[in-house]
C-alpha cells in the first residue's frame, strides 16, 4: 500500500507540473494586449501621460525625476507617475506589493509578507519623499509610489501587470550599468537587472524606454540640450513623439537629425549583404518602404507644426552605409545633454545594417549601443525607446500613412504655425563633417 501511494504521488507530481506550465502562462496575456493603441505617437495632445518608473536604488532617482520634469507636465496634459521601487526577494518568502499613500504609510498586498529590512525601508522612504517633492513642485504631476518585492526571474511579470492595470503609455527602466566616479560606465553592471530589462522589452504591452543616466539629474544649465537621432520605423517615431513633448518645456532646446539613406544605400544589394534569403530580402524591402512612408508623413507634420519654434531645429544627413553613420554620430558628440533614439529592432535600415553584429547591449538597439558602450559623449545621457508591441509593424501591403489625422497630431506646442505655411529646414549631405556621400 505504501509503495502504491508513493508511486501515485510521483506520477501526480510528474503530471501536474508540466500541465500547470502549459495552462498557466502569465506572460501570454501581455502578448494579447500588445497591439492596443497606447503609443506616444498616437496620444492626444490634451490627454494625460501615464508613466511607470522603475527604480532599483536611490541613485536612480535624480536622473529619472529630472527626465519626468523635462516631460513638460502642464494642466492641459498632466503627467501621472507610478513609481515602483523594485526589491529583489530571495528564499521562499511570498512576493509582496506595498502601496504607499501620501502620508508615507504602506499597505501590503501579500499573505505572510516577509519583514521589511531597515535598509530597504530607508531606501523606499527616500524614494517616496523624492517623488512627493516632485508632486509638490509641479501641480500637473501626480504620483503613486509602490514597492515590489519579488525574485528578479518573475519581476518583469509584476512590472507588466502593473503597467497593464494602470494603463500606462511608457515604462521607464534604468540601464543595468551605472556611471562610476570617474565618469565611465561600469564594465559589467547588474546582470539580473539587464535580464529584467530584456524581459520587460519583450513582454510589455506599453512603450518601453531604457534610460542611461550620465548626470542628467545634476544638470545646472538654464537649458536642456536634447538631440533626437531619427532613422526609420515605429520606434523612432515614438522617440520623436516623446522628444516633441519635451520640446514644449521652457528650458528645452531640441535638435532633430534625420539620417536618410542615399539611393546607393537603399538598393537591394545592400540588403543582400545582410541575408541570403530572397524571401527575407523582399519582405525587408516591403516593410522598409511601408515604414518610410509613415516616417515621411509623420516628419512632415512635425516640420510644419514646429517651423516657427526657435528652440527646435531640424536637419537631414544623407549617408551610404553603417560606417558613415557611426562617423556622423561621433561628429556630433559633446554637444548635447540628452540623446534620444529608437531601439529600431524590427525595421532593417540600410544605415544600421550590420551594426547589430557588434552590439554589446542589443536591448539598446544598434544606435543606442553606439551611444552608450563606446567612448561617445561620456557625459551625455541616453534614452532608448521601443514603441508598444515590441515595435509593431504595419501589415505588408497596407496603405502607407493609413493613420487618421487625429492619430498623427502628436503633442501640441505653443509655437506651432498653421498647417500649410512654408518652413525652412537645413539639409546636410555629409560633406561638412568630413565624410563623403
Amino acid at each position: 500500500m505504501y509503495t502504491v501511494m508513493v508511486a501515485a504521488m510521483v506520477v501526480m507530481t510528474g503530471i501536474v507540473f508540466p500541465v500547470m506550465n502549459l495552462v498557466y502562462q502569465p506572460r501570454a496575456r501581455f502578448l494579447r494586449h500588445r497591439n492596443r493603441n497606447r503609443s506616444l505617437e498616437k496620444s492626444q495632445a490634451d490627454g494625460d501621460l501615464r508613466i511607470l518608473t522603475c527604480l532599483h536604488q536611490i541613485r536612480n532617482v535624480p536622473g529619472i525625476i529630472s527626465l519626468l520634469e523635462a516631460s513638460n507636465p502642464n494642466p492641459r496634459s498632466p503627467v501621472n507617475v507610478c513609481a515602483l521601487h523594485l526589491v529583489e526577494l530571495t528564499g521562499r518568502a511570498s512576493a509582496m506589493l506595498m502601496i504607499h499613500n501620501s502620508q508615507n504609510s504602506t499597505t501590503a498586498q501579500a499573505p505572510q509578507a516577509p519583514p521589511h529590512p531597515k535598509s530597504i525601508q530607508a531606501q523606499s522612504d527616500q524614494i517616496i519623499t523624492a517623488f512627493g517633492e516632485l508632486q509638490r513642485r509641479h501641480h500637473a504631476v501626480s504620483v503613486q509610489s509602490l514597492t515590489v518585492m519579488s525574485p528578479y526571474a518573475t519581476m518583469d511579470e509584476d512590472i507588466c501587470n502593473i503597467a497593464e492595470d494602470k494603463h500606462v503609455s511608457l515604462a521607464l527602466l534604468p540601464f543595468h550599468r551605472q556611471q562610476t566616479a570617474d565618469g565611465q560606465m561600469e564594465e559589467e553592471g547588474n546582470s539580473a537587472v539587464r535580464r529584467l530589462n530584456q524581459n520587460v522589452l519583450a513582454n510589455a504591452s506599453c512603450s518601453v524606454a531604457v534610460f542611461v543616466d550620465r548626470g542628467f539629474g545634476s544638470l545646472g544649465y538654464p537649458h536642456r540640450r536634447i538631440c533626437m537621432f531619427f532613422f526609420c520605423g515605429p520606434d523612432y517615431r515614438e522617440a520623436l513623439s516623446y522628444s516633441w513633448r519635451m520640446a514644449g518645456h521652457p528650458t528645452a532646446m531640441l535638435t532633430v537629425v534625420r539620417f536618410i539613406p542615399s539611393k546607393k544605400a537603399a538598393d537591394q544589394q545592400t540588403l543582400e549583404d545582410v541575408t541570403d534569403d530572397i524571401d527575407g530580402i523582399l519582405t525587408a524591402i516591403t516593410e522598409y518602404e511601408n515604414q518610410k512612408s509613415l516616417d515621411d508623413e509623420f516628419m512632415e507634420k512635425f516640420r510644419i507644426k514646429t517651423s516657427g519654434d526657435e528652440n527646435i531645429s531640424y536637419s537631414e544627413i544623407v549617408l551610404n552605409n553603417g560606417e558613415e553613420t557611426v562617423t556622423a554620430i561621433r561628429g556630433m558628440e559633446h554637444n548635447y545633454d540628452l540623446y534620444v533614439v529608437g531601439r529600431g529592432q524590427k525595421v532593417l535600415s540600410p544605415l544600421t545594417a550590420g551594426l547589430n553584429e557588434w552590439s554589446e547591449c542589443p536591448e539598446l538597439g544598434a544606435i543606442g549601443d553606439i551611444l552608450v558602450t563606446s567612448e561617445f559623449a561620456s557625459t551625455s545621457s541616453v534614452l532608448v525607446i521601443q514603441q508598444s508591441g515590441g515595435a509593431t509593424m504595419a501589415e505588408p501591403g497596407s496603405p502607407a500613412g493609413s493613420e487618421d489625422d487625429e492619430d498623427m497630431n502628436g503633442f501640441e506646442h505653443p509655437n506651432w504655425r498653421p498647417e500649410g505655411e512654408n518652413d525652412a529646414f537645413t539639409r546636410n549631405t555629409g560633406r561638412e563633417n568630413g565624410w563623403s556621400v
